[in-house]
């Protein structure tokens, strides 16, 4: 069990590092100076989907389960039809707040090996793969279909 957590304890030292590394080649960076235009086009709100727009982001995406997920994704689409209100209510509440819930910007982040030849072993041979909830996926699909109007 202790080997378990110092793994788990040097991947997030590890991956800590890396972001920090990043962030810090950026800091010297200049933003050059941008003229600013007047829009185009605004969006002042999002529009509320219908039932049958969510049982299609629903059920047209593949069915990966996340561990924070409540319930596999492959048995919410399969129930789609019945849980179709309460799925609709939770997407448009999201689009007319402009509130993401905070259960859907929680990621579970695993450690992927980069080549199955790496040496599993090394924990720079890795890098994080962050895993959403389902239904934080079908959220982020109704906001795009909305921007592309």
């Amino acid at each position: 069990m202790l080997q378990a957590a110092e793994r788990k304890y040097d991947f997030l030292t590890h991956f800590e590092g890396k972001v920090a590394t990043i962030r810090d080649s950026f800091m010297h960076l200049v933003t050059p100076h941008i003229p600013h235009n007047e829009p185009t086009a605004t969006l002042t709100f999002f529009k509320t989907l219908e039932d049958t727009d969510v049982l299609q982001l629903v059920t047209h995406h593949p069915a990966t389960t996340c561990p924070l997920d409540p319930i596999p994704s492959a048995v919410l689409q399969s129930k789609s039809g019945e849980l179709l209100p309460y799925l609709s209510s939770i997407i448009n509440t999201s689009l007319t707040c402009a509130h993401v819930p905070v259960v859907f910007k929680t990621a579970r982040v695993t450690p992927l090996l980069k080549k199955p030849s790496l040496d599993p072993s090394d924990v720079r041979n890795y890098h994080p793969v962050s895993l959403l909830p389902f239904l934080s996926k079908t959220l982020e699909r109704a906001v795009l279909t909305e921007l592309w109007r």
